[in-house]
């Protein structure tokens, strides 16, 4: 299992060092909003492992916009442990505060 890279990685020029924080209601709209935080599955799993999302979030959720891959977490609380883990391990990112473009519920 892989825990974290051995070297600092460079991240793509393109979207990919772009994590999305915003408001959105989960359960195809049949809960209330709750915070998610996204970031291309490419970027994100060089710094966290998919098998390490249950451990140290207890979950996660994946979604995919026009072929890209996004995974990430919901709540203010596990979105700012996700940030803090991939900063020790060396990621460089902006936190974009608002919805990801083309992101929707499904029903």
């Amino acid at each position: 299992m892989r825990l974290w890279p051995l070297r600092k990685q460079t991240p793509s020029p393109k979207h990919e060092a772009r994590l999305y924080l915003f408001m959105a209601p989960l359960y195809g709209g049949r809960a209330s909003a709750s915070a998610l935080q996204l970031g291309a599955r490419s970027f994100v799993e060089h710094y966290i492992a998919e098998s390490e999302f249950e451990a140290l979030f207890g979950g996660y959720m994946a979604h995919r916009i026009d072929g890209t891959h996004y995974i990430g977490v919901w709540s203010v609380r596990m979105a700012s442990r996700m940030r803090r883990i991939m900063r020790e391990r060396g990621a460089i990112f902006t936190v974009i505060r608002e919805p990801m473009p083309g992101f929707a519920v499904d029903a």
